[in-house]
């Protein structure tokens, strides 16, 4: 199969099924949509104060309130299922390729930092990475009390401080894991013809090798990797909310018993709130988890892929525990790197239309010990959770 080029980036797959996929999308909400509206006794419908009088409410009249929730919820959902459906994850080319071995060879990409490599700045030298990890190792070295890498001993110490607030800040830097992977690419792809960037892995739906590959999403038909991610983890929130309040709009019509009229039976009020939250609840309850687990990803700068597949089945990841977070950057920074720098939707704001896939090094120690929990929040010398 020939490599993919940039002139054709988006996979048959995805664009093929395009339509069909909108139109899933679109029926299933109408269906939440039209069950919430047609749910009766709920807050949806202006009535008395009393349970008693809103069993009998006049439902011509609706709440303006209550209404304008479930439409805009249910828009801001439909606007970022837009903006991430078939959007580009971050499909690796051969040029790609090319560039990034134009710019990291040999001794270089050896002697380059991995926090110098994730920014993909061709501009950038070792040099200036050296001194950024210095200065980020006084800022911790002051945060967490230790003394200050500017002490005044002699340079073997200072050395040795440098290194171990380094490691500290970045994880990495000993001998703790052995020869991992040195490298800065993955092994050859056989179907797209060239050595994808660490981190990256070859969708068998797209056929594309995707960076920083995440999953493959089949509901919204679209890949999720570096550049899409983000906007992925936002549009499950917006999701969670509007299902949440459809549900929050249906249990309020339910009547319990004590206020059931005579001779009335409780599936005869409460049949259609049964209904709607059978629809509505697995979706709210889908979407809530799907949410909070791309929470843990975004602050720890782990993906599904990785997770899920673990040291034993990923080469880069072994020697690895689950806790240990090889990638991570610390709270702060994995978010940045999350919400800011990969998703192509932030890069189009700030006018870098010019994309490349984020160049990452496999650890090679990972700290278990650390005192400095903020960097290392799943696994420190006080707490595991592992």
């Amino acid at each position: 199969m020939p490599s993919p080029t940039s002139s054709t980036p988006f996979p048959t797959a995805v664009t093929s099924a395009r339509l069909q996929t909108y139109g899933f999308y679109i029926i299933s909400t109408l269906v939440a949509v039209l069950l919430t509206l047609s749910t009766p006794n709920t807050r949806l419908w202006n009535g008395g104060s009393s349970k008693d009088d809103a069993l009998t409410q006049n439902k011509d009249t609706l709440n303006g309130e209550a209404l304008a929730e479930v439409l805009v919820s249910t828009a801001l959902a439909a606007v970022a299922y837009y903006m991430v459906q078939g959007s580009d994850p971050g499909y690796i080319t051969e040029d790609h390729v090319q560039d990034i071995d134009a710019r990291y060879t040999g001794d270089e990409a050896a002697d380059l930092d991995e926090v110098g490599l994730i920014v993909g700045d061709s501009s950038s030298s070792s040099a200036t990475f050296d001194g950024d990890i210095e200065m980020q190792a006084k800022r911790r070295s002051n945060l967490s009390g230790s003394s200050s890498v500017d002490s005044g001993d002699d340079d073997d110490s200072d050395s040795e401080e440098i290194a171990r607030l380094e490691g500290r800040m970045t994880w990495h830097g000993g001998r703790e894991l052995g020869p991992t992977y040195k490298g800065i690419s993955r092994k050859h792809c056989l179907e797209c013809g060239f050595k994808p960037p660490l981190r990256s892995h070859h969708c068998k739906t797209c056929d594309r090798c995707v960076a920083t590959f995440d999953h493959h999403c089949f509901f919204i038909n679209t890949c999720i990797g570096e550049r899409n991610h983000c906007r992925f983890w936002v549009y499950c929130f917006f999701q969670a909310v509007a299902c949440w309040t459809c549900i929050s709009v249906v249990n309020s019509g339910h009547v319990s018993a004590k206020y059931l009229p005579q001779n009335t039976s409780y599936l005869e009020k409460n049949g259609m709130v049964l209904v709607s939250s059978l629809y509505i609840w697995p979706l709210a309850l889908f979407c809530t988890t799907m949410f909070c687990i791309h929470s843990f990803f975004a602050v720890t700068n782990m993906t599904t892929f990785e997770v899920s597949g673990g040291s034993d089945n990923i080469d880069y990841l072994k020697g690895t525990k689950e806790c240990d977070l090889p990638f991570s950057k610390g709270i702060d920074g994995n978010l940045k790197l999350f919400c800011c720098h990969k998703d192509a939707m932030w890069s189009n704001f700030v006018g870098k239309n010019k994309w490349g896939p984020t160049v990452w090094r496999a650890p090679k120690r990972i700290i278990r010990d650390s005192e400095d929990w903020w960097e290392h929040p799943w696994e420190n010398k006080y707490w595991s959770c592992c």
